[in-house]
């Protein structure tokens, strides 16, 4: 967005240093004030104990990543993974381009459209994220159920964003705020998805498996609409958009798998704690 306002003026560099610099503050905040927070904490049936001041001890083991492999909620949000980034990585890097050569508005019509689409992305994301965590209070299924009917329902804006040819730019703008914010619910709500079906001990190698396939398709995504592009940008687009189609099917199948997943947890967890308990009543004097 900064780079589609600037450039014309500026030329390339400037953009890189209003994004980068910003990030060294950043760091060295993090770097002083974060804290890793301890180990199963946020556990109901955890809490508790840790809060009295016992540790929840349990580390990852080579062997469990068959345990980690077996949970099909895993399964399937390291299957979204892919074909829900592809379309980002295409669009984000070809659709200012799109804009400009095929609709023929200015760059900097084109950017403000791009922009109105990340802003739809981050009050979608936002307000999903309150309405996930209310249904998956009700029902845990409910989340991801929600998570594959919005990304379905943004195909349909996100269809006419790219094929009408409107002259009215505000019409594309109201068409790509619903595509930004109906197909970010997903990003608002699967990682959450993932804290509560696995181990804690198990959660950042499981994140890092979901942040690869993750990376994959963004890498992917650029480097798919380059080859595209001789094809056409109206079918660039369209390829791209089509990938969401899977990727809402992939968090439908969630929504068969995470209640028992997350009940095999809590099972698993609540063992923990009588373990934990029983060993501090064991280890403290008469």
């Amino acid at each position: 967005m900064v780079a589609g306002y600037l450039t014309n003026i500026y030329g390339w560099r400037l953009s890189f240093i209003i994004v980068g610099a910003p990030n060294v503050p950043v760091a060295i905040f993090f770097a002083l004030y974060a804290r890793e927070p301890e180990r199963g904490r946020t556990e109901d049936a955890l809490e508790d104990l840790i809060r009295r001041g016992l540790i929840y001890r349990q580390t990852i083991h080579p062997r469990d990543f068959k345990v980690i492999l077996l949970n099909k909620t895993n399964i399937y949000t390291f299957l979204q993974g892919l074909p829900g980034t592809v379309p980002w990585g295409i669009l984000t890097y070809w659709i200012i381009t799109f804009f400009q050569e095929y609709r023929h508005v200015t760059k900097e019509t084109a950017t403000t459209i791009f922009l109105v689409v990340g802003i739809g992305s981050v009050v979608g994301g936002l307000a999903f994220a309150y309405v996930g965590e209310w249904l998956y209070k009700k029902k845990p299924s409910y989340m991801p159920f929600l998570c594959g009917a919005g990304v379905l329902a943004g195909i349909v804006p996100a269809l006419l964003l790219v094929n009408l040819s409107i002259e009215n730019v505000p019409a594309y703008l109201a068409l790509g705020f619903v595509t930004g914010a109906l197909v970010s619910v997903a990003a608002a709500n699967v990682p959450a998805m993932i804290m509560n079906v696995n181990r804690p001990e198990h959660r950042g190698t499981v994140f890092s498996v979901f942040n690869i396939t993750n990376n994959i398709g963004q890498g992917l995504g650029p480097a798919i609409g380059g080859l595209l592009a001789p094809l056409g940008y109206l079918f660039m687009m369209n390829f791209a958009v089509s990938w969401w189609i899977p990727y809402g099917l992939l968090l439908l199948m969630v929504a068969r798998y995470i209640t028992k997943d997350r009940d095999t947890l809590r099972v698993l967890l609540a063992d923990r704690a009588r373990e934990m308990a029983s060993e501090d009543t064991g280890a403290r004097p008469d």
